[in-house]
Order: structure tokens, then C-alpha cells, then sequence
């Protein structure tokens, strides 16, 4: 009887009807940007690894959140090609919880297989109380420097000159900085 049940439900007839839908994936690209930034030396990425909930990691205080760094809440990225060599940088803007943080981005740059940092910039944004990305965007601009499009966010617009680190590699500068501040958004 059980048998006869299962095959009824996944006859042609109710596969026809039916919905299908598809899993999401963190792309890898970010994915791999991400863990190098986490990895790296930079002074930004200790606040993504830090264990701020004590013994039991992820655990909820009194019905509280997890105060630690979490991909789902506090990352949005934007996966961009800067320099039309067909391999992109990747944006990642990152909103820690807290009282007045302001959110900060980097920009990882992929040299052969190595990632680096190659631009920090804080990101004035709206806060939206609702948990949706940031409404204000970043701008690509059309000026270049060597080869690289300027970008522009809410905090200044910011070019690229050549690294020191190593060959190939480029560092943004800010060509004009705004004074920062936290914006409240309300909500609709």
C-alpha cells in the first residue's frame, strides 16, 4: 500500500505540476575571497575570526543573536573586473553588529593563485532596519588609472596606483574623501 502511495505521488502527471526550484550557492569566487582576507595579516580581518560569545560558539544569550562575524548577516560583496583582464576583483563590504560600527570594505585582488588586500575604504551606508543590503551602492566610474576604473563610495571615490608588494599588483588611493557618518534609514 505504501508502495502504490509513493509511485501515485511521483507520477508524470504530478511531476508536471510541479515546481521545481533551484539551491543557491556563496559563489566561490567570493567564497575564496573571503578565507584569504580572514587569513591575511590585515588588521580588519581579526574582527572577522574573533570568537566574541565566549566558551560556546554561535550560542544565543537570552535570545540574542551570535555577536560573532557571520556571512549570512554581515557581508555584502560585489564581484567586479576593474581592469578588463577577464579576472575579477571581488568588493567585500562588511557590517559587524554594534552601536555605531561603521561598516568597512576591502578589495581583493587575485594574483596567479594568491589573494591580497588591495584597498580598504569605509562605507558610509543607510542602515536599513529591515536586514537588507545597503541601498546606497558602490559607483564605478569611467576615469581609470593604469588600466583600473575608479570606483566612488558615500566616504570618497578612490583610484589605483601601482603596488609596491609585487608585480602586477595595484593598491586604490582615495582621490576625494567625505566625512563619514552612520545614516539612519526608516523603514517603509
Amino acid at each position: 500500500m505504501v508502495v502504490l502511495l509513493a509511485l501515485a505521488m511521483h507520477s508524470p502527471a504530478s511531476i508536471a505540476r510541479s515546481e521545481r526550484l533551484f539551491w543557491n550557492t556563496f559563489p566561490p569566487l567570493v567564497a575564496e575571497a573571503l578565507e584569504a582576507f580572514r587569513n591575511s595579516d590585515n588588521g580588519l580581518a581579526s574582527e572577522t575570526t574573533m570568537n566574541m560569545d565566549g566558551p560556546v560558539t554561535g550560542r544565543s544569550f537570552e535570545g540574542e543573536r551570535s555577536l560573532n562575524f557571520d556571512a549570512s548577516r554581515h557581508l555584502s560583496w560585489l564581484v567586479v573586473d576593474l581592469n578588463g583582464d577577464r579576472l575579477p576583483e571581488v568588493f567585500l563590504l562588511i557590517e559587524l553588529d554594534g552601536a555605531n560600527r561603521m561598516p568597512w570594505g576591502v578589495v581583493m585582488q587575485k594574483i596567479g593563485d594568491q589573494w591580497r588586500v588591495a584597498c580598504e575604504f569605509q562605507h558610509e551606508i543607510w542602515r536599513n532596519l529591515r536586514g537588507r543590503a545597503p541601498s546606497n551602492p558602490l559607483t564605478l566610474l569611467d576615469q581609470r588609472t593604469h588600466g583600473w576604473r575608479h570606483f566612488g563610495v558615500l566616504s570618497g571615490t578612490f583610484g589605483w596606483q601601482r603596488s609596491d608588494e609585487m608585480r602586477g599588483a595595484m593598491d586604490c588611493m582615495p582621490i576625494i574623501v567625505r566625512p563619514t557618518r552612520l545614516l539612519d534609514m526608516p523603514t517603509r
